[in-house]
């Protein structure tokens, strides 16, 4: 059913303008494509290319492919998440999923697209189109979703405008907001309010999101926290095997680094080396992309301080090892599983990956100084463990020397008379503090349950 919205100034002149902007940018990709034979350019542009060809298939909107049958009669859930948002999302897709409930998913990243398509329970998926009202309305025609439904921050306006006006309830889940936001500055907080004002419900992570979109005026708002955590929680439940060989090359505690890159070595390996004297352990290292460059000065380190090197992808002899150099895909978490004490990787580069992975794992956490654009590795260096207060979940180091303090102390606070637990007490206190911070899928589908749609296998 169409709705009528209201066409404030800031929605009016985005409308006008963003139309021209998508102009403009398919002007660029069409010149980026005639300078291709160019090898630096066609390498540097790959992804802006990609960006805009996945929104077309045959020579038409790529969601035009998408056979409404696929979704057996019933109108699907729509859900958009622009690229690693998908995180946040799967375990909502998981639940409709067990519920028998049509799942069709936009995202705008290429770098997801696979991650989408391959996920159980999403029934159809395409890239979003850009910002085009018309071929949104399309799409929603074509589609006939029950609601909306938005991943973390990606909160394209006409996406929003577009479905409110054919009268589907939308939801943002899982949000954060701040006063540092991009979204909030003089130029843009007009039109951040308006989009936020015909969205229904806005469920944030924390009360101080909720305080801060109140300050500017988004009054439907509520706290029901981070749906990451029911994800993390749900993959830790279900582990692959691990990588063959590697659970018997550890000796002593185990210390994993995930995400790491080569910045992350530097700090790494000093505090590795230095605290063997005190605590064995094997060092794990899981880089954030495998590259030759990382394996070899890992290679050097263990040469130059008489250690025992590995590659896993190389095969490992089921022997001890000192480092091992993960480098295959999609088995961190049941890494993570293997040990006592996690560094978390980007923290001595820009910026650190999440740290709930580890702490659901059960390891006490590590960082670098560069950990402030995560809520979580803030959040959790005020949280102590009842054990031992002395000892935060999470722990930032400033430098190299400061991290093998870090180290020392970390391994002392999980040592049973020099050796680690098999089933350490902290391990199950950290996993307990990560489960109590489930829930946040339920509020989704509970909304989905109670919007002015009929929801029928919903409902149990």
């Amino acid at each position: 059913m169409s709705q009528r919205i209201e066409l404030t100034p800031s929605i009016a002149i985005y409308r006008f303008i963003q139309p021209m902007l998508v102009g403009v940018f398919g002007v660029i990709v069409y010149v980026l494509k005639l300078l291709s034979f160019i090898p630096s350019i066609r390498e540097s542009t790959a992804k802006l290319r990609d960006t805009w060809d996945i929104r077309k298939k045959n020579d038409q909107p790529s969601f035009l492919s998408i056979n409404p049958e696929v979704f057996d009669g019933k109108q699907p859930v729509w859900i958009h998440a622009a690229s690693g948002e998908f995180e946040y999302a799967k375990p909502v897709v998981r639940e409709l999923l067990r519920q028998n409930v049509p799942v069709f998913v936009t995202y705008f990243s290429p770098s997801y697209r696979l991650n989408v398509e391959k996920f159980p329970g999403v029934t159809a998926s395409c890239a979003l189109p850009l910002e085009s009202p018309s071929e949104l309305k399309k799409l929603i025609s074509h589609i006939r979703p029950r609601a909306l439904v938005i991943s973390r921050t990606d909160t394209w306006l006409n996406m929003i405008f577009e479905a409110k006006r054919s009268g589907l309830p939308v939801l943002l889940f899982s949000t954060t907001f701040h006063a540092g936001s991009k979204r909030v500055n003089p130029f843009t907080l007009s039109l951040t309010r308006d989009t936020f004002r015909l969205i229904d419900k806005v469920q944030c992570v924390s009360a101080e999101d909720r305080d801060f979109l109140k300050s500017i005026g988004v009054t439907d708002v509520e706290v029901r926290g981070d749906t990451r955590y029911d994800q993390v929680l749900a993959r830790l439940e279900n582990p692959k095997p691990l990588p063959q060989g590697l659970r018997e090359a550890v000796q002593g505690f185990t210390f994993v680094a995930g995400s790491a890159w080569m910045e992350d070595l530097g700090p790494l390996i000093k505090a590795s080396c230095e605290a063997r004297s005190k605590f064995s352990h094997t060092l794990i290292v899981v880089p954030h992309e495998a590259s030759d460059p990382i394996r070899e000065r890992l290679e050097i380190a263990a040469r130059e301080n008489g250690l025992k090197f590995g590659t896993l992808s190389r095969g490992l002899d089921g022997s001890k090892y000192d480092i091992v150099y993960a480098d295959v895909v999609g088995v961190l978490a049941e890494i993570y599983l293997l040990a006592q004490v996690a560094f978390v990787g980007g923290s001595f580069r820009k910026t650190v990956h999440s740290v709930m992975e580890p702490l659901a794992a059960g390891c006490l956490t590590i960082v670098g100084p560069l950990h402030t654009n995560n809520r979580e590795a803030i959040e959790f260096q005020s949280l102590r463990l009842q054990s031992d207060p002395a000892i935060s979940l999470v722990t930032a180091a400033r430098n190299a020397d400061e991290f093998v303090r870090v180290l020392e102390s970390r391994f002392g606070a999980v040592a049973n008379d020099g050796t680690p637990h098999q089933m350490s007490n902290v391990k199950e206190e950290l996993r307990s503090r990560i489960r109590e911070r489930q829930g946040a899928t339920r509020a989704v589908v509970a909304w989905l349950e109670t919007t002015s749609l009929s929801l029928e296998g919903l409902r149990s």
